[in-house]
């Protein structure tokens, strides 16, 4: 427990210690900072070799299961010359799976726990306007903080049915889409669709459950007894084979919000005519600032006066 933590805590450090001062690379290096909330489906594989096989028995996950794992927690996000980037999560998660050991029963047994989720994902982006698309892949580690059994709707003569449940630190490959709509000048809504695989999961049955010597064992005479024994005892080890995640969120990108980055019109944009300032042909510069005058409306002015004092003269000689 006290390793997870650090590992943890060393994650998040990472995250805080990010200083906006770094983002002054502009184009060639910034950074995203933010919010992730995330939700999904779990799937749990048939197992090799399981009561569903061996003695006919749909029952102590023997066969594919389902459940649903919510969470959320912060995220960083560098990205380096625009296309290429890189991910770290910390994300805090409820995380279950569940079954209905008899048929025709309402009685539902959950496995549970507390993970904190550490993906660290590489990202190839395609920087749109507005949005920014990506794919993400990586490693993604997992680290149950707390595991728990519950028991809902018990027959009578299962009240004393103990089930357990445990789970291990796992490594899963984990891979996806990111899309990132812009809001505002380096303000982001992050969307994410992840799966995620757990490629050490073991295949068999028997690896996967801990508590019953007779099923671990491979003595199919005793354990399938032992399955429906009012006051028997088994636990599974909790993995999920697949799980899948939508992810929703905002991101602050530093380098934009701090004014060192910009979007800029390309070269081939068309610049609107209304903002051009047009001054006329015959315009010249005043001063320092570069003002205009319209000289041909002073020249006609300076020739109506020449005239009418033409016709002054004209009249005092008369």
């Amino acid at each position: 427990m006290k390793h997870r933590a650090l590992i943890v805590f060393a994650a998040m450090g990472i995250l805080l210690m990010a200083a906006p001062a770094q983002a002054s690379w502009g184009d060639i290096f910034s950074f995203e900072f933010g919010l992730k909330g995330m939700g999904g489906y779990n799937y749990w594989n048939k197992p090799a070799d399981s009561p569903l096989d061996m003695v006919n028995q749909d029952v102590l996950f023997g066969n594919e299961r389902s459940g649903f794992g919510a969470g959320g927690g912060l995220y960083l996000q560098l990205r380096f010359f625009k296309f290429v980037g890189l991910e770290l999560d910390v994300l805090f998660e409820n995380d279950e799976i569940w079954e209905h050991p008899l048929e025709g029963y309402d009685w539902k047994i959950n496995a549970q726990r507390i993970n904190v989720r550490l993906p660290l994902l590489v990202q190839f982006i395609l920087p749109l306007k507005p949005i920014r698309l990506g794919l993400v892949i990586g490693p993604e580690f997992v680290l149950p903080f707390k595991t728990w059994a519950e028991q809902s709707y018990v027959p009578q003569e299962f009240k004393d049915y103990n089930f357990q449940t445990s789970s291990p630190t796992t490594t899963r490959l984990t891979f996806g889409i990111n899309l990132a709509i812009r809001l505002a000048e380096g303000i982001y809504l992050p969307i994410d669709i992840r799966a995620s695989y757990d490629v050490t999961q073991p295949r068999s049955w028997a690896e996967r459950i801990f508590g019953n010597p007779a099923c671990t064992g491979g003595d199919w005479a005793n354990c399938g007894k032992d399955l429906y024994a009012p006051d028997g005892s088994i636990g599974i080890i909790q993995r999920n084979t697949w799980d899948f995640r939508l992810l929703l969120g905002i991101g602050f990108d530093f380098p934009a919000i701090l004014g060192l980055r910009k979007d800029k019109p390309s070269s081939q944009e068309a610049v609107p005519v209304s903002a051009v300032e047009i001054a006329p042909a015959n315009a010249v510069p005043v001063g320092s600032v570069e003002r205009y005058e319209d000289r041909g409306q002073d020249q006609g002015q300076d020739q109506g006066q020449g005239q009418g004092q033409e016709q002054d003269q004209g009249q005092d000689l008369e």
